[in-house]
């Protein structure tokens, strides 16, 4: 079940990783900075979100073999 639970959290953080990219490289492209640090701050935290998952998971999966 846990196991599951990590997945689900991955599962949504992805399309709020691929959005905070595309933001960034349109306000970026545009010259528009308002806003920027929020969305990399939000996008930093997805990111983080999912390797925290994928680490807990990994983890989870060594103390089930032994």
């Amino acid at each position: 079940m846990r196991v599951r639970g990590y997945r689900l959290f991955e599962l949504l953080a992805w399309p709020a990783v691929v959005w905070c990219a595309l933001e960034v490289a349109i306000r970026t492209g545009t010259g528009t900075w308002e806003g920027l640090p929020a969305t990399l701050l939000l996008g930093a935290c997805a990111a983080g979100t999912i390797t925290a998952g994928r680490m807990r998971q990994a983890a989870i999966a060594v103390s089930n073999r032994e």
